[in-house]
């Protein structure tokens, strides 16, 4: 005989489970998303403080700039920093034995040049332009440069870049490069010749 109260049916088999109340608000993806969000926001708050610092050292490398050129009567600008210096040179001071190959026949010279002093090294760069087109410019310079010059084309409208190497660590570069605008087309000729000081050599 059974021991449950009157009126009271009995239960067979395993008891059933007390299922808690349904909820409309899901468990473990509210908290992934709450993390996803968290992620997002930090990795957005990284690049923020970033760009603060990349604009904060380009404004300080602009004021140090400014701050450490100066021009003297002639109009020639110094600049110095702790890695090195550079001075602009007047274009008609600087000859062919300077740059360490021949100038372009009929090539009109920039107003500047400049001499570059960067630890033992010290480069001199003058800019020339012609009416004549590039092809033949550099037909020119492969030839003055000789077999033994690297030749190479750079990307995105640079220009051609002809190396030759020389004696004692010098090294002569002209860049090459095709300009064009509505009226006219020219070509810029830049050529730079590196030298090395005696003592480190």
């Amino acid at each position: 005989m059974s021991d449950l109260p009157p009126n009271q049916p009995e239960s067979y088999g395993s008891p059933q489970p007390n299922w808690p109340p349904s909820s409309g608000q899901p468990g473990a993806p509210a908290k992934s998303g709450m993390s996803a969000t968290k992620v997002i926001l930090i990795v957005v708050g990284v690049f923020v403080v970033l760009g603060i610092l990349v604009v904060g050292l380009l404004g300080f490398a602009g004021w140090y700039i400014v701050k450490s050129a100066h021009k003297d009567a002639n109009g020639q600008t110094t600049l110095s920093s702790p890695f090195g210096s550079i001075k602009t040179v007047p274009s008609n001071q600087i000859k062919e034995e300077d740059l360490g190959i021949a100038i372009y026949p009929g090539a009109v010279p920039e107003k500047f040049g400049s001499i570059a002093t960067m630890s033992s090294i010290t480069v001199l760069s003058a800019h020339f332009r012609t009416s004549d087109s590039a092809v033949k410019v550099i037909a020119f310079y492969k030839n003055q440069a000789g077999p033994a010059a690297q030749i190479m084309s750079l990307p995105f409208g640079v220009g051609t870049q002809i190396q030759v190497q020389g004696q004692a660590g010098a090294s002569v570069k002209i860049l090459i490069t095709q300009l064009a605008n509505q009226s006219e087309s020219e070509t810029r000729i830049q050529i730079d010749h590196a030298t090395q000081s005696e003592s480190s050599r």
